[in-house]
């Protein structure tokens, strides 16, 4: 295409001043002639060109937007229904209460930051295209942090496409590895810490009737756990397969699914932390008015404090046999509640 603007530059287009005797068609006006239908021509085939590229560029843009706005609809409804609060949490002054809601948030959080950043994305090549109209500072600065958002995304993609290949290539064997973990360390090893606290350990005298019936409630609770486990053993190739094709979202997303699952596996063990953690606190709140009632002093709900006040001998008796009786059988609760609770950390880390 360029021989044929070679000759166009040859020739003078605004000449007009042509004598009579130069009126007719030489050989210079027909050079004119095919140096102008060469360079229409070039006109025509670049700018349907350009057309198709614009529109093409535009029509992904678009796409992007659409999807960028279904996605962040989704992560804010999906958000939305995990925030609502179902009802009085019974434990809502212990910090391990929130544990199973902020793990099922995780894969939702993560769609979340997918959506933003693919807004970001729509937001920035728009900007980006602007070099000459943008100042060279704030050009430098966008460049810089949208292609380190870019390359942080792809390794992440790139290490989850890899992990999600492992895992569904491997998913009948991880499977059968998760459920011998689970059964020996979630529900043998559990019960086996429950008989073993139960029958006096390290000369630990525990009240005999309480701590019975705390470990024979807690081992009824995580037998029937193992057997909804073991039903459920078929399916679970199938999940750690799903979970391996969704790891192509990014390994931020296969490490939250496979939390989501981890939690799924140690519920009973945040149940029964619950359970003992309520009946504890309950009975350090006894402590506390126990201790108002030997001071003389009694808690004003409508003032919110603490005021002098005078007992009967009976309240004083009352008070007296209740602190006895609290006294003999805090140990065995502070000895459940902590078991529980030294095993809630070590779940809320897998």
């Amino acid at each position: 295409m360029g021989a044929a603007y070679l000759p166009s530059a040859q020739h003078d287009f605004t000449a007009h001043n042509i004598s009579a005797s130069d009126s007719s068609i030489n050989e210079v006006i027909l050079e004119q002639f095919n140096s102008a239908k060469s360079l229409e021509q070039a006109l025509q085939v670049r700018e349907p060109q350009k057309t198709e590229e614009s529109r093409l560029f535009g029509g992904l843009i678009s796409f992007g937007s659409h999807l960028v706005n279904f996605l962040a609809s989704f992560s804010v409804i999906l958000t939305t229904i995990f925030n609502l609060s179902i009802g009085p949490l019974p434990l809502k002054d212990i910090s391990a209460t929130h544990f199973t809601k902020a793990n099922f948030e995780v894969p939702v959080q993560q769609l979340d930051v997918r959506a933003e950043q693919m807004d970001f994305f729509a937001a920035e090549v728009g900007s980006l295209r602007r070099r000459v109209s943008t100042p060279i500072q704030v050009y430098s600065a966008r460049y810089t942090n949208f292609f380190n958002t870019v390359w942080l995304i792809l390794n992440d993609i790139t290490m989850g496409v890899a992990l999600g290949s492992f895992v569904c290539e491997n998913h009948v064997i991880l499977s059968r590895m998760l459920v011998d973990l689970a059964q020996d360390f979630v529900v043998d090893w559990v019960q086996w810490t429950l008989q073993w606290l139960d029958s006096w350990p390290a000369g630990l005298k525990l009240n005999t009737e309480l701590s019975r019936f705390y470990s024979h409630t807690f081992i009824g609770l995580i037998v029937v756990w193992g057997d909804f486990l073991k039903r459920g053993v078929p399916y679970l190739p199938a999940v750690v397969y799903i979970i391996g094709v969704l790891s192509s979202g990014g390994i931020t997303l296969a490490i939250s699914l496979l939390l989501d699952m981890l939690a799924l596996l140690t519920a009973h063990i945040y149940v029964c932390y619950v359970i003992s953690g309520a009946v504890y606190q309950r009975m350090l709140k006894t402590a506390g008015s126990l201790w108002n009632l030997f001071r003389g002093k009694r808690y004003n709900v409508l003032r919110n404090r603490t005021d002098a006040w005078e007992y009967d001998i009976d309240q004083l008796l009352f008070g007296t046999i209740l602190f006895t009786l609290l006294a003999f059988l805090f140990p065995t609760v502070l000895a459940y509640y902590a078991l529980f609770a030294v095993l809630t950390p070590v779940e809320a880390l897998t």
